[in-house]
């Protein structure tokens, strides 16, 4: 098979009947140069017979099974691994691409030859737009700040920082915040970053954790095994290749945790469920986590569940400090991020 130009990473586990739209996005690119590598993660659904289905007839398409579920982190790596292109692109099997998202990054690296091109996405179904702002020379620096969202799909990757982040790191078992490690890792290996001011991904945020209603203590438990998981591989990395920012991926790690949990509860009604949920982070590396949300974010659920704004307690003659869990707030209606006041 000729290199292709691009290669597109599309990580499978039990997707059947919901991936027709991404690959007719990817079916209908105007700029044809590409592979797709499935990476079919132990599906026990008809996922398989549906991708073998969508690349009998398009050579492009190419499938890579692992026996048994193996995580997102581990069926990206797997991908990033069997990728020929000379860029990497990521796609999720429930998102989309714009039909001319290949032809305007290939336009964009043929007059400037970069490590990483970003570009805007476009959430739906809200049609909220979020732009990749241009950091020039300190783009990691801008990451490690919080200032870019940690989504390797929202960039496009050279083969060389693919090759080089591939030297550095091992693949593990984690479907939380595996995003958050593999883009530190890319961002550090690139040299050098342009920016697309146009919406080339579309994000579905229907089938993401904002539609949840109610977790089990079972699956918080899976998704801190998770975090914890990322947390030891993205420490190891950061004291290995950049020491200097170990405070900094320490501050994320800690964001990502409350906004884990403060999104597994903040529409759960059932106080019984959110106590048992609470009691899975006892001990161990999610103590702290524990300690702080009792302190700090349950009150949040409950001036939240009993639509305690502080108009309503002035009203009442009640003054309380807002109360803040760092990295979030409840301001009465919804969550607010820290970062997105100072940004």
């Amino acid at each position: 098979m000729i290199k292709p130009f691009f290669s597109v990473i599309m990580p499978v586990f039990n997707k059947a009947g919901q991936m027709n739209d991404s690959i007719r996005s990817l079916k209908e690119q105007t700029f044809k140069d590409f592979e797709v590598v499935f990476v079919n993660d132990g599906s026990t659904d008809t996922s398989a017979d549906e991708l073998a289905q969508f690349s009998k007839d398009d050579e492009r398409f190419r499938i890579v099974t692992h026996e048994k579920n193996s995580s997102v982190m581990t069926a990206r790596y797997t991908g990033m691994k069997e990728a020929k292109g000379s860029y990497i692109l990521f796609l999720d099997s429930d998102d989309t691409y714009a039909p001319y998202t290949c032809e305007k990054i290939c336009a964009s690296l043929q007059n400037n030859l970069v490590d990483i091109v970003r570009f805007d996405i476009i959430e739906e179904p809200e049609m909220y737009i979020r732009h990749a702002e241009d950091f020039a020379e300190g783009t990691f620096d801008a990451y490690m700040k919080g200032k870019i969202e940690p989504t390797v799909w929202k960039n496009c990757y050279s083969q060389a920082v693919v090759k080089k982040a591939l030297e550095r790191i091992e693949p593990f078992y984690s479907n939380m915040a595996e995003d958050l490690f593999l883009s530190t890792v890319l961002y550090h290996c690139a040299e050098s970053v342009s920016v697309i001011n146009e919406v080339l991904y579309h994000y579905n945020k229907g089938t993401g954790m904002s539609t949840r209603r109610k977790v089990s203590p079972e699956k918080m438990c899976r998704d801190m095994n998770s975090m914890v998981a990322v947390e030891e591989h993205l420490f190891s990395y950061v004291d290995r290749y950049c020491p200097e920012y170990h405070s900094l991926a320490e501050r994320k790690m800690k964001q990502n945790m409350r906004y884990i949990f403060i999104n597994s509860v903040l529409n759960d009604d059932d106080c019984v469920n959110v106590m048992e949920v609470l009691y899975t982070l006892r001990g161990g590396k999610t103590q702290w986590l524990y300690e702080e949300a009792c302190r700090e974010a349950i009150p949040i659920l409950v001036r939240k569940k009993y639509d305690l704004t502080d108009r309503k307690l002035e009203l009442i003659g009640v003054k309380i400090e807002p109360f803040k869990w760092l990295g979030y707030w409840w301001d009465g209606e919804k969550m607010i991020s820290f970062d997105e006041e100072e940004l």
